[in-house]
């Protein structure tokens, strides 16, 4: 009996875990996701890329959020919530190393816009 409630357990948590996406927050507790690696068509002909797994933020920066790093930062008033934007690479690049990330590559992008269907028009 004992051993039944383990695989039970067992199948319960691989069924769970399958089919429910996994989500993260990074050092600024913005929520992530997994995307899955594998092969997609990218660019304007449709050339077949591959890419291994990688974490993206599940939302844009805020305005708020990146003026927490740079103090300095220009926000719009009352736009705490809005994407932050007119943000150097350089800039982007500083912001995801202090929060211990990392910009995506072209490829990684794309891949994430075109979502598990493979929309033609991210």
């Amino acid at each position: 009996m004992e051993n039944f409630v383990k695989s039970l357990c067992l199948i319960i948590f691989v069924s769970v875990f399958t089919f429910i996406p996994l989500s993260f927050a990074g050092s600024d507790g913005a929520p992530m996701v997994e995307v899955p690696g594998g092969k997609f068509k990218s660019g304007p002909d449709l050339h077949e890329v591959e890419v291994k797994s990688f974490k993206i933020d599940k939302f844009e920066v805020t305005n708020a959020q990146y003026k927490k790093f740079m103090s300095d930062f220009p926000a719009p008033d009352g736009k705490d919530d809005h994407p932050a934007v007119e943000i150097s690479y350089f800039d982007a690049e500083a912001y995801c190393k202090a929060q211990g990330k990392r910009l995506p590559t072209r490829e990684e992008w794309e891949k994430a816009a075109r979502g598990v269907d493979g929309r033609l028009y991210p």
